[in-house]
């Protein structure tokens, strides 16, 4: 159903075609109109399961209604349209399209689109060097500019944390303002276009100006919750404990005005990924024991640090999941070259094409786990334990039947994953969600070996830990 590949087609040609019929110009960010265009026109080719060369019949009377009906929609954020192979377009956020189900993206220092999923998540860039000479412009005249200019911090924890931060306040005693990357109507910063940088610009000012004002009084409060912070450390670990409370951060711009705002506490610990890392604690100013008794994450950490103890008496230095062993056997290169990856990063993206379109897969850390998600446009749709497939036909077998079986036998797949089938229901017609029974072995990222852990391995370092 999906093992194969696409023909390949020469790209560049396509684009010089597409260049001899448009005159330069550019769709907002610097992006060229040409390229944005071009990588439309073979995104749509590959969702029609067209050869890709027969771009190069089209001329500019074929393509000008195309190309005006994408820069609207890169520009608005609106607007559904059709491609001129027959593939449905339209865009929910300024800066992206969306053909056949696959998103693609604006990346301000790249020319074309770009598939989301290939995408940076955190600041950085053309887009990111002009928000900081538009807040350095902003504050020239104000207090709040010897705060200086925040810059890209990137916290995996539960999920992965995208923001800017600033220094260390001595002013606030030593708290962090930071500021999240999204929300002005864009789903990457690569993407945002121009007036949107301008409007995070005054985002920020706007926070800058208020944690200034506030900072002497932000300071008291942040002290108070790292003293507690700190006694939680030794109350659960006790005084020689290597976690360390790093950094009391704080996102102000929806609290300028609480008297006591919540605030982010950032420890030095055993991480996602069982390294060195940042963990994160949040206390709340809506509960009504806020920051009282901040031991959740000091009580995680000795089960860390006994799981850790453990995996690395086997040989290991984590553990994976069934499928995302499966999916990086299958990837580019195999899995050693994926867990080599892993060794240093909290994720990794992988793409290869199949005969029903791109297959796009990312391999992620979470609590010492190496977990999968993956996709291939309007046919597969992978989140951990829950596989979606659309277009599947099984003619002579009822869901129930499903249950207990092997999933290589029910679905040809772009990897060969051999997981039980736990639960099965039919969510539309030709559509099957599809619960996995997922089995978990152990991992060394340093060699990428794989091999099954031992059938008391999930109990023996949580009991230890939950005893001490």
């Amino acid at each position: 159903m999906f093992i194969g590949t696409h023909r390949n087609f020469d790209a560049a040609q396509i684009l010089d075609h597409v260049r001899t019929l448009f005159a330069p110009g550019d769709v907002g960010n610097g992006t060229p109109i040409p390229d944005a265009l071009a990588a439309a026109l073979a995104a749509d080719a590959r969702a029609a399961g067209v050869d890709a060369r027969q771009i190069l019949t089209k001329t500019h009377e074929d393509l000008v209604d195309t190309a005006v009906e994408l820069i609207v929609a890169l520009q608005s954020g609106k607007g559904e349209f059709e491609m001129p192979f027959g593939t449905s377009a339209r865009s929910l956020h300024k800066g992206s399209v969306t053909l056949n189900g696959s998103t693609y993206v604006l990346d301000a220092g790249r020319p074309g689109l770009h598939a989301l999923e290939e995408t940076r998540r955190d600041a950085h860039g053309p887009n990111l060097q002009l928000l900081h000479r538009l807040i350095e412009r902003k504050t020239r005249k104000l207090a709040c500019r010897r705060l200086g200019l925040p810059t890209p911090r990137k916290i995996v924890d539960v999920d992965e944390r995208n923001t800017l931060q600033f220094a260390p306040s001595p002013d606030a005693g030593g708290a962090v303002l930071q500021c999240f990357t999204l929300g002005m109507g864009a789903i990457r910063f690569c993407s945002v276009l121009p007036e949107q940088v301008g409007e995070m610009a005054d985002q920020i000012v706007a926070d800058m100006r208020a944690f200034w004002k506030r900072r002497v009084e932000i300071g008291g409060q942040a002290a108070e919750i790292r003293r507690l912070a700190d006694a939680g450390i030794v109350r659960e670990c006790g005084p020689d404990a290597p976690l360390k409370v790093h950094a009391l951060s704080i996102d102000i711009s929806t609290q300028r005005d609480v008297e006591k705002p919540s605030f982010y506490v950032e420890y030095l610990g055993v991480d996602e990924a069982l390294r060195s890392g940042t963990v994160i604690d949040y206390v709340s100013t809506s509960h009504p024991r806020a920051g009282e008794d901040l031991t959740r994450i000091p009580w995680l950490q000795r089960l860390r640090s006994a799981e850790l103890d453990e995996l690395r008496s086997l040989g290991a230095d984590g553990r994976i999941d069934d499928v995302a062993a499966a999916i990086a056997a299958a990837a580019p290169g195999g899995a050693a070259a994926v867990l080599s990856r892993l060794a240093k990063e909290y994720d990794t993206f992988i793409s290869f094409e199949t005969s029903s379109g791109p297959f796009h897969a990312t391999l992620y850390w979470r609590d010492g786990v190496i977990r999968a998600e993956a996709e291939v446009a309007n046919r597969l749709d992978l989140n951990r334990e829950v596989l979606e497939l659309e277009r599947v036909k099984l003619p002579e077998m009822v869901e129930g039947a499903l249950v207990g079986r092997k999933l290589r036998d029910v679905a040809q797949l772009p990897f060969d994953c051999d997981c039980v089938i736990e639960d099965a229901e039919e969510i539309r017609d030709e559509a099957l969600r599809l619960r996995l029974d997922i089995g978990i072995a152990l991992a060394d990222c340093a060699t990428g070996r794989i091999w099954p852990q031992p059938h008391d391995f999930d109990d023996r370092a949580w009991k230890r830990a939950g005893a001490a």
